[in-house]
């Protein structure tokens, strides 16, 4: 049986931390049950701060699985402020629009316009796009979005 959990967290590579990047991490004494049963952790969520962790203290942590991130979904794209407009489409402003088809899939951001085509005298849609590749995490979506300028 797998457990959901597995799924729903990875453990990320120390390149991905920066300063407000979200993760948990393993504290307190590990819980062990019967010999069947999986090992329970007391998992925190944290915000990455310098002078919280120091770096190499943190290797430690990911070496031992003592740190995980949740892997991007629904509720963290509506938490950034994304309006879901159908199952793979979300909006956030007037224009801008990302397909988001889960956490193994390709991510695309785009603003969307008209533009009047004279030739064949008709209005015709316009892709800006901003983004495309994987998105991880919540972190990694917050960061992209202000560097395009979605947010500040």
């Amino acid at each position: 049986m797998t457990d959901i959990t597995e799924n729903k967290y990875y453990t990320p590579d120390i390149s991905e931390f920066h300063v407000g990047f979200e993760f948990e991490r393993h504290e307190g004494h590990r819980v062990y049950y019967k010999e069947d049963s999986p090992v329970e952790f007391n998992w925190v969520e944290k915000k990455w701060d310098e002078s919280q962790i120091r770096v190499g203290k943190l290797r430690c942590e990911i070496n031992d699985k003592l740190i995980r991130v949740k892997h991007i979904d629904h509720e963290d794209l509506v938490a950034l402020g994304w309006i879901e407009l159908s199952k793979f489409q979300f909006a956030i402003g007037a224009i801008t629009q990302m397909s988001f088809s889960g956490q193994s899939a390709s991510t695309l951001i785009y603003e969307e316009s008209n533009y009047y085509d004279h030739e064949r005298e008709t209005y015709r849609p316009n892709r800006n796009i901003r983004f495309n590749g994987f998105i991880r995490n919540k972190s990694e979506l917050a960061r992209i979005m202000r560097q395009i300028g979605i947010t500040k």
